[in-house]
């Protein structure tokens, strides 16, 4: 059944005031002004009765079920339509229902007169934070030429948006330096007894591991990776819970969390080390282990899979960092989490389950960045109690603010243990 739009209401109205006015003052000029708005209305509506048929005969689909993305990069989300009906359709319109990290100005796409078996592409533009969307509704609509009424149609057009963590530094960030090379490679010259993996060579590799059949085959340097090699291992602790997603895409604690550990991934790659990354949902957690050269694009493709989970608990969170700390504790330990904890009891149950064999221990408060008053009394509040807390933390390095601020403090820290 057709729909009257706001346009039609005025008509409506109008058409009723002058029939209703004309009547009663007998003014025959405005009674025929309402007889007249009153005929338009009619007409459309037998009209737009009869193309009500034709909506069925519309088809919508995705032409992508899934779109693989970059956080804060602008992505057009397109819809393939095609009109198997014999009538010329006058304007269509698609309205879609983005949901969780997805945001865009204008989720609908129209297009005008679309011919009997016409086939056309229409897409929206939009941007999302890091993580996984899933919706499926969308809302088909017909309208008539004088856009008076309008037929709905609802939509089951399912979609996933993985959108993937920056992976260049931008301007402004800390990009990554050289963190005493020298000494790293040095130490890293030692024969390992078990074979790892062939790597391409770095300027600063003990020329004794270059592996010159492989070389020769490829035509560049490879050298020879050995177990004993690693030196740079991190624990990376994760904190995914729903109090980290708070906040505008782009903004939130999350994303500043997923840049600061793309750096950490970064340094791995470089240094031919491992990161095990430990997510925590607010009451579990999963560890992902990677090594080398695939740390980099394994953990963005984590980042891009997850979603909000439940709302954390502190003493579930302290109890992950003791079990997954005590399964390596020659590792650097490093915790990112984020606002909603009470940061004095916490850091004080921190320092008394964690074992003190890790080289250096580093926990990470991640702030929402945005602009609003929420976002702005969080990121004070947190601040202000987290500075009384720098001079009281024993052995923890501790570091908060937006990713920047986060990679300056952890590079520091790990030029110092260095």
């Amino acid at each position: 059944m057709p729909y009257l739009t706001r346009r039609g209401h005025y008509l409506a109205i109008v058409s009723a005031a002058s029939i209703f006015t004309g009547l009663i003052t007998n003014n025959e000029f405005i009674f025929f002004i309402g007889v007249a708005g009153a005929s338009i209305l009619i007409y459309y509506f037998n009209w737009m009765s009869r193309y009500s048929r034709v909506l069925d005969q519309v088809s919508v689909e995705r032409v992508d079920s899934s779109l693989h993305v970059i956080e804060g990069i602008e992505f057009e989300v397109p819809f393939r339509i095609s009109n198997r009906s014999r009538f010329r359709i006058p304007r269509i319109v698609i309205v879609d229902s983005p949901s969780g990290r997805v945001v865009c100005e204008d989720p609908y796409v129209e297009y005008f007169d679309i011919d009997p078996g016409e086939k056309i592409v229409l897409s929206y533009k939009a941007y999302s934070g890091v993580g996984n969307s899933l919706w499926r509704e969308a809302t088909l609509l017909l309208y008539d030429p004088l856009n008076i009424y309008v037929e709905m149609k609802d939509l089951t057009l399912p979609l996933s948006v993985y959108a993937y963590p920056y992976p260049i530094y931008q301007e402004g960030y800390v990009r990554h330096r050289p963190m005493g090379i020298s000494k790293v490679l040095n130490l890293q010259s030692r024969m390992g007894m078990e074979f790892l993996e062939l790597r391409e060579y770095v300027y600063g590799d003990d020329y004794r591991m270059i592996h010159w059949p492989s070389s020769a085959r490829y035509g560049d340097l490879v050298v020879r990776v050995n177990a004993v090699e690693s030196l740079l291992n991190l624990t990376v602790v994760v904190d995914a819970s729903r109090e980290m997603w708070i906040g505008l895409p782009g903004y939130s604690p999350i994303d500043s969390i997923a840049r600061t550990v793309m750096w950490l991934a970064d340094i791995i790659s470089k240094y031919n080390g491992r990161i095990n990354l430990v997510v925590f949902d607010g009451y579990s957690y999963r560890v992902y282990r990677y090594h080398a050269r695939e740390a980099l694009n394994q953990v963005s493709t984590v980042f891009s899979r997850l979603m909000p989970g439940r709302y954390r608990s502190s003493r579930d969170l302290i109890y992950t960092v003791r079990s997954v700390s005590s399964e390596r504790p020659g590792d650097i330990l490093i915790v990112l989490s984020g606002p909603g904890i009470m940061w004095r009891d916490f850091i004080s149950d921190l320092e008394l389950n964690i074992p003190v064999s890790h080289p250096l221990i580093y926990l990470g408060v991640s702030l929402p960045m945005g602009n609003s008053k929420e976002e702005l009394l969080i990121r004070l509040h947190e601040i202000r109690e987290l500075e009384e807390l720098l001079d009281k933390v024993s052995y923890i390095r501790l570091g908060y603010g937006s990713s920047e601020e986060l990679i300056v403090s952890l590079e520091e820290a790990m030029l110092l243990w260095m």
